[in-house]
């Protein structure tokens, strides 16, 4: 590596720091494929690069031969992504003439591609002062100096480009970009004057126009804009319901729009933008009945696309105190009207799940996913509507259904894994869930953390506790916040009486978010208890009891548990009877009914 070390005119650009240039490494491949192509399209790429030297610099024809070699040597190298290599190349050409404008526009480009902008910037304005004549170095540095903030220069240089290459209608639109960042309206106008003599009349050029007309506040130069459009494009009829909108909306004048409204109906009475307009116009003068009509007219209309009139009816629920019957009705219209699209069915089910209206959204999400069986947000919405009703088999159902169309969707592996577990079909949904558990790499929706607890529920709920702190390990890795895992993880943990501090950490956190869960305030109860701390215990099972718990045959049995050892052993009795009521089939709450005495469970322990 040559050092960089050069008593010339530029000493001070020429210093890259060493970190710059590790950084050039890592992103080479990226920058320079993109520069490539535009070092190619430089006047300079077609001839030796001496010939562009500065005539202050006078070399010998072996010095133009070595420098022609090193330079396009060094654009070989950095091509390869071989930036030191290039650095080198290019510095040996800097030895032999350091005013030679490609080959500081290269070191240039280095420097933008590492983002130092101010030796970017040093490199690009001696590129451009050595070859005055080049378009690209200019370019080049008005890039930069937009990239500094710098726009006053950035303008300066483009209107340069733009006298110098009258042709070139880039420039202009930079210039009216240009412009309108720095608050220069009139300027930005002229600008894109220049672009349509070049181009012509076009929308584009029209709308920004009328924006910057009225941004000065000059309304007739603003809607001359549009009668321009309208007079080349005089078929074009959206241009005058344009017209008519921005007289409905800018100016107050609806007089004025209807005028602009009733040519198009003249011209063509059943343009379906014409029905819009017309509604918005009848809407504004509160003439409900008119607005109606045309509304269910242009609902009809098939020349109006399904997005449209979806996003009409969207506006329409949108207003304050609109009739939900009347939504409805417009709903069901569309739907008759166009029975195969599926974002209307999507839409439909949506407003009616709103209003908790399960059952009559079923058929809408079934006719979405007859439409686009692979359309996942469908079935996973679906399952959500079976499990609100508790439909276990349902789930099950729905679930197999969809991983027919869509076999590497983890959610739907991961819901028919829980109804299977809900149905105490633990082998079947231990597979579910390890199956699903392969296709989370690369879901952003499902975690692999509800997978591994749902096996670890599996697990312990098997007292396979080996297997079951594994994977909620594994789970509390990847997050350490699920209330429902730490809740798990807590409760099997002081049912295995090991680790109990850590328990009681984890379930506090639960508690503190969820204050009125009655299971996490159990586990917190359970988990003092475990620890003999019978005070904490029962203030915590109090809770449990007095936010429902009453109703919960585990929770009743530990508030009986908890009774006992705080001395109340016939209250203790009567709780356990009564957990049994509740449906507990615990073989141990019968044998404390029995023995009139607290029974410890067995130890869970790996099977």
């Amino acid at each position: 590596m040559i050092l960089w070390k050069i008593a010339k005119e530029e000493p001070e650009a020429l210093a890259i720091p060493e970190k710059n240039k590790t950084q050039m490494n890592n992103t080479s491949r990226i920058f320079y494929g993109i520069f490539f192509l535009f070092v190619l399209l430089m006047p300079l790429a077609a001839k030796k690069v001496a010939d562009k030297a500065s005539t202050k610099v006078s070399i010998t024809p072996q010095d133009a031969q070595k420098l022609n070699y090193y330079f396009y040597e060094a654009i070989s190298q950095r091509q390869m992504g071989q930036l030191d290599a290039a650095i080198d190349l290019l510095t040996k050409c800097y030895y032999i003439n350091p005013q030679n404008a490609a080959v500081l526009y290269e070191f240039a480009m280095i420097y933008t591609n590492i983002q130092d902008i101010q030796h970017a910037l040093k490199f690009m304005s001696l590129a451009s002062k050595y070859d005055g004549s080049n378009v690209f170095y200019k370019m080049g540095l008005a890039e930069l100096c937009i990239k500094n903030n710098d726009y006053k220069n950035a303008i300066l240089i483009y209107k340069d480009i733009a006298k110098n290459h009258p042709e070139g209608e880039n420039v202009d639109y930079m210039l009216a970009s240009l412009y309108k960042q720095t608050n220069q309206p009139k300027e930005s106008i002229k600008a894109l004057n220049e672009v349509e003599k070049k181009n012509g009349i076009n929308e584009a050029l029209s709308f920004e126009k009328y924006r910057l007309y009225m941004e000065l506040g000059d309304e007739k130069k603003a809607y001359a804009e549009f009668d321009r459009l309208i007079e080349k494009y005089p078929f074009e009829y959206r241009y005058r319901l344009m017209r008519g909108d921005i007289y409905l909306m800018d100016q107050k004048q609806p007089q004025k729009a209807l005028k602009e409204y009733k040519k198009v109906e003249a011209m063509d009475p059943n343009n379906g933008l014409l029905l819009v307009s017309l509604y918005n116009f009848y809407k504004t003068q509160k003439d409900t009945v008119k607005a109606d009509e045309l509304y269910r007219k242009a609902f009809e209309n098939r020349a109006i696309a399904v997005d449209d009139k979806i996003g009409m009816l969207t506006q329409f629920m949108s207003v304050e105190n609109q009739s939900i019957e009347t939504a409805e009705l417009y709903f069901k219209l569309l739907i008759q009207i166009h029975p195969d699209n599926e974002i209307l069915h999507t839409y439909y089910a949506s407003f009616l799940l709103m209003q908790k209206r399960y059952q009559e959204a079923v058929p809408q999400l079934n006719a979405m996913l007859a439409i686009n069986p692979k359309n996942k947000d469908g079935w996973l919405e679906l399952i959500k509507v079976y499990f609100d009703q508790n439909n276990i088999d349902s789930i099950q159902r729905i679930a197999s259904q969809g991983l027919v169309h869509l076999p590497e969707e983890p959610g739907l592996y991961l819901f028919k894994g829980i109804s299977l577990q809900l149905q105490n079909k633990n082998a079947e949904a231990l597979a579910s869930f390890k199956q699903g558990i392969f296709y989370t790499a690369n879901n952003e929706s499902i975690n692999k953390a509800e997978f591994y607890m749902y096996i670890a529920d599996i697990y312990a709920s098997d007292q396979a506790l080996d297997s079951a702190f594994y994977y909620y390990e594994e789970a509390y890795k990847l997050n350490p916040n699920n209330p429902t895992l730490l809740n798990n993880y807590a409760y099997y943990l002081s049912m295995a009486n090991i680790d109990l501090s850590r328990a009681e950490v984890m379930s506090a956190k639960t508690i503190q978010a969820y204050p009125d869960n009655i299971s996490f305030l159990d586990t917190y109860a359970w988990i003092f208890f475990k620890q003999g701390n019978m005070t904490l215990a029962f203030m915590y099972i109090q809770q449990a009891m007095d936010k429902g718990g009453e109703n919960n045959p585990v929770v009743i049995e530990h508030y009986g548990d908890i009774l006992f050892f705080s001395g109340d052993k016939e209250d203790a009795i009567g709780w356990w009877q009564k957990a049994k009521e509740k449906g507990n089939e615990s073989k141990i709450l019968q044998q404390k009914i029995d023995t009139k005495n607290y029974i410890p469970e067995k130890p869970y322990a790996e099977k």
